[in-house]
């Protein structure tokens, strides 16, 4: 009986702030309809700023926000793999494999290497690491329990990544129009190998 109302009770802390996070989820894939370059997750993001900010940053909210984006985001990030067929990963073939992991270690090794010149800490080094090579806040949000990163470092990483991504998503169109005339391969190599966040990469 005791454990039963331990449950219940974690469930009503956590209740409030995920109805939250699951409303400006639900409001964000609405307005990404009409702004399909930005992305839902972008879109969320700086709206979560705002709602966190200025409306909902009240202790009571904490532990659903917190629920959110730990347990949530490490089930979506299985489930997104789950959608990843090895077939369509074998298409790549050798060359499209390897350019996918010398790119990855360079953005490692240049993260890490970058970030310790300009004294940044290490556990915040690795988040932009991980976010940069890998696949932005979901990557990081991964990362940030394996390290006992901070909050207030993850919270920075996801906003850095997502903002340079949304500015890279302009630039790299015209970037690359220039270098290779959108040639297909080079213009999504470039791109693809670019950004982080697959939203942005389709846009």
């Amino acid at each position: 009986m005791r454990k039963n109302n331990k449950i219940l009770n974690e469930i009503k802390d956590i209740l409030p702030g995920l109805i939250v996070s699951i409303s400006i989820s639900l409001i964000s894939m609405g307005l990404s309809k009409f702004a399909p370059s930005l992305g839902a997750g972008t879109i969320a993001i700086f709206l979560g700023m705002l709602v966190g900010n200025l409306f909902l940053g009240q202790k009571v909210f904490q532990k659903g926000y917190k629920f959110s984006e730990t347990n949530l985001l490490s089930y979506s990030i299985v489930l997104l793999g789950g959608t990843l067929s090895v077939t369509k990963l074998m298409e790549l073939g050798f060359n499209g494999i390897f350019f996918v992991i010398i790119q990855m270690t360079i953005t490692i090794v240049g993260a890490m290497y970058i970030g310790k010149k300009l004294g940044f800490s290490q556990n915040f080094r690795m988040l932009m690491a991980s976010g940069n090579a890998v696949c932005g806040s979901s990557a990081i949000a991964a990362t940030a329990p394996v390290i006992d990163a901070s909050d207030e470092d993850k919270g920075i990483a996801i906003t850095v990544v997502n903002i340079t991504g949304i500015f890279l998503m302009f630039l790299l169109p015209v970037l690359s129009g220039y270098l290779y005339n959108h040639e297909v391969v080079r213009t999504s190599a470039m791109i693809g190998g670019t950004l982080q966040s697959v939203g942005q990469v389709v846009a």
